[in-house]
């Protein structure tokens, strides 16, 4: 293939924390909030599994008082404006204010006190903060985002006199501020497009997408995530199609429309060429490959999954090796069940495990591994189709595909822009492919996933 060309970028410094674990584990539990829609575009490899969990049962009593909490600010958002919301939860949880809080909640606020439930305080502090995030997007009443966010930023100072519970409370914010959800919470404010900015900024639409693959993620989160990683990516792709077609071919002093992306307007349009074909394109390939390997066996299904993904890439004389070492990996997916009949589970899983291979951080310390050796030739393109490839085989995957793409750009996101070229150059490449080649209509599935 080819190394499309980059412009740079300043580089800047990071914004992010790492991120708090919780320390109970969590019930999930159904609320009137939950009724919004859920957007699901597949899963990642451990959705839907039940994953062993060792850490200490919550008490019913914190979870009961979690839930009667949440119930209400639900209840006040249906009933109430969004200033009386935000006014309600400033007095609760940033003052907490024992004087304006309803008595039927004391027992509550009491049983979080008792139990110390740090942890469990975020976590419902950061579903209430998301709730009103969601009221006032579904009001398009934005600037009341910015409220809730100085709320956080510029509370009022404590009274000396103020009691324990108070000062808990207090203690119980500032660890929240200091949490990735948070982090998450301030991208929500119009306040956030200003400021410095990061290399890995530019690919938030990544992280915003992610979080709604996550089933650990609260639901109040996932949703207002997905209605900003819509209006964005939204943005993304109509920026992009008006410049293939009106900018392009045009001097970058004279275009009247700018380049969406950090590739250079050459490269772009060959990757539009590539992509975008009439007839028998990637869809299609795909396609045809499934009608023809779908009831297969499974040794064979493999051999033809390596020489499907690298159709029109193995020949490039610079990745004469790759056919061997992705014949080597998939040999060691499932071994056991090299005679059994594929059916659509195990082609999901199949392509979920060579996505994570392909796009593993911790292989980069591994010289000849393909993604090592793929980022040093710049080969940027070549691995952005065959992962195109795989989503298009399997359109479940396609979860696990934006949860690598995350997981890689925060393994890195700690590095200056300089150091993480070549990763700046597979997220731009790989966002072009994604847009051109992926109705990504096909892959959502609207259900409550409680």
């Amino acid at each position: 293939m080819f190394a499309p060309t980059f412009r740079k970028n300043k580089t800047q410094r990071s914004i992010f924390s790492p991120e708090r674990s919780l320390g109970w584990r969590r019930r999930q539990e159904q609320t009137s909030a939950q009724q919004f829609t859920d957007m699901q575009i597949g899963f990642p490899k451990t959705a839907g599994r039940v994953v062993p969990v060792e850490e200490e049962e919550l008490p019913d009593e914190v979870a009961e008082a979690i839930r009667d909490i949440l119930n209400f600010f639900v209840k006040l958002s249906k009933t109430s404006s969004i200033s009386s919301l935000l006014e309600n939860f400033e007095l609760f949880f940033i003052d907490h204010d024992p004087n304006s809080i309803p008595q039927n909640l004391n027992h509550s606020i009491y049983q979080l006190l008792v139990y110390n439930c740090t942890s469990d305080f975020i976590y419902l502090l950061n579903r209430c903060s998301f709730l009103i995030v969601n009221s006032c997007l579904k009001q398009k009443k934005t600037k009341h985002i910015e409220k809730l966010i100085d709320l956080f930023q510029n509370p009022s100072t404590l009274p000396s006199n103020a009691s324990l519970a108070t000062r808990k409370f207090r203690d119980w914010v500032d660890s929240y501020k200091s949490s990735r959800q948070y982090k998450i919470l301030e991208l929500f404010s119009p306040a956030a497009k200003v400021g410095n900015k990061t290399w890995h900024d530019r690919y938030i639409r990544l992280t915003l997408l992610a979080q709604t693959f996550d089933v650990e993620t609260p639901i109040e989160q996932r949703q207002a995530c997905q209605f900003l990683y819509q209006f964005l990516k939204n943005r993304y792709k109509f920026q992009l199609v008006m410049y293939l077609t009106k900018g392009c071919d045009e001097a970058p002093a004279k275009a009247k429309v700018s380049n969406p992306t950090l590739i250079h307007p050459s490269t772009l349009k060959l990757i539009q060429k590539i992509v975008v074909k009439r007839g028998q394109g990637y869809p299609q390939m795909a396609e045809e490959f499934m009608e023809q390997h779908e009831q297969g066996i499974y040794a064979d299904f493999k051999k033809a999954l390596v020489e499907h993904l690298l159709t029109s890439i193995g020949g490039d004389r610079r990745l004469k090796w790759l056919p061997k070492k992705m014949e080597q990996h998939l040999d060691t997916i499932y071994p056991e069940k090299s005679s059994v009949t594929v059916g659509h589970h195990l082609i999901t899983k199949t392509c979920d495990e060579t996505i994570c291979y392909l796009l593993n951080p911790e292989s980069f310390v591994d010289p000849t591994h393909p993604f090592t050796l793929m980022m040093i030739q710049r080969e940027f393109l070549s691995l952005s189709i065959i992962l195109l490839k795989l989503v298009l085989i399997s359109p479940r995957s396609y979860g696990q595909l934006i949860q690598s793409l995350n997981d890689l750009m925060q393994h890195y996101r700690h590095k200056s822009q300089d150091e993480c070229e070549w990763l700046t150059g597979l997220l731009e490449t790989v966002q072009v492919i994604l847009t051109l080649g992926v109705n990504e209509a096909q892959y959502y599935s609207f259900a409550n996933a409680a």
